[in-house]
């Protein structure tokens, strides 16, 4: 095994790193998709907050750093109710 790899040293090599950088990619990606899901339950729940009257459209919106009507359409884009007025 040892002479095989001394021969083919440079394959072995890029072979290693490859699946290295495979790996790091794999884990990157599963990183996004938990911050994704992250910040797509903290809008949920400000949604359902806005929707029960409990939070003011504005502050969400705020909260959110998007326009009052980028949340009103993301909200209804999640299925949820027009902002209720308190």
């Amino acid at each position: 095994l040892s002479e095989f790899l001394t021969k083919h040293r440079a394959e072995v090599i890029d072979v290693c790193i490859t699946e290295y950088d495979e790996q790091a990619f794999v884990n990157g990606i599963r990183e996004e998709g938990r911050q994704e899901g992250r910040e797509e339950g903290r809008a949920l729940t400000l949604y359902s907050l806005v929707n029960s009257g409990n939070l003011k459209p504005d502050i969400a919106a705020k909260e959110l750093g998007i326009s009052i009507h980028e949340f009103e359409t993301a909200m209804k884009k999640a299925g949820m109710n027009q902002p209720m007025s308190k």
